[in-house]
């Protein structure tokens, strides 16, 4: 129990000095970016602004924004779980960061504050760079990798689905984009014969669930996968 316990506070703290990391890096590089973009890539020599003005402003705006940040929960969860509710959480913590920074301009708390553009496009860079940021590890988790225990073959099962709706669309969707299932969508089946010989993310409608009783489809299916809904419609003519 003790090891176990050991190993999740390890895991736990690594995860957190990762996304502390890399977001600093994401962060520092908004802040540097955003002023080479206000002054157009002239900082060295320029009599409004040099390096030394970025690193002192970096030494406050970066901590200030990490620590909100962490307030809003984005250092406690995994970086390739990233949905609306986490989209919505940054955007907000980005607003008040650049909104506190904005407003010590404006009052002249501190002496060292970046010019009123460069915190529009910083507050525009950061919430770009972070977002951007968890949005590929996602689609990493989600596309390349890799789900198979270690003696799979990593064989493709070809799969037909019956019912051509909603639910049936997206489980097509996570076939797709998480590949490490090792499942591939080949037909859909439905009792709506408006939607045969049409097609759903290029997966074709070709009849009734009953066909697959033909042998001669020459579909190639190793498992058949059965909408919830699809389901319920039938559950719901049988009691009518």
């Amino acid at each position: 129990m003790q090891k176990y316990t050991s190993k999740f506070l390890f895991q736990k703290v690594l995860r957190r000095c990762v996304t502390f990391f890399v977001y600093t890096g994401l962060i520092g590089l908004s802040l540097w970016l955003s002023y080479q973009l206000r002054f157009d890539f002239f900082i060295d020599g320029n009599s409004l602004v040099d390096s030394e003005d970025i690193g002192r402003v970096s030494l406050w705006v970066i901590p200030l924004k990490l620590i909100i940040l962490f307030y809003f929960r984005q250092f406690s969860g995994l970086l390739s779980f990233f949905s609306t509710p986490d989209l919505y959480r940054i955007a907000v913590a980005c607003s008040i960061s650049s909104g506190l920074v904005l407003m010590m301009r404006l009052l002249e708390i501190n002496t060292y504050l970046p010019p009123r553009g460069v915190i529009l496009i910083d507050y525009i860079l950061t919430f770009g760079f972070v977002c951007s940021f968890r949005i590929v590890c996602r689609i990493f988790r989600e596309r390349f990798f890799r789900q198979f225990s270690p003696g799979d073959n990593r064989i493709i099962n070809r799969v037909g689905i019956i019912g051509a709706g909603a639910v049936g669309a997206n489980l097509v969707k996570e076939f797709i984009n998480k590949r490490g299932l090792g499942k591939t969508s080949v037909a859909f089946f439905d009792d709506d014969d408006s939607k045969w010989g049409s097609s759903i993310y290029d997966i074709p409608v070709v009849g009734k669930p009953e066909i697959l009783k033909n042998g001669n489809l020459n579909l190639r299916i190793d498992e058949i996968a059965v909408s919830y809904t699809h389901l319920r419609a039938h559950e719901t003519r049988g009691n009518l």
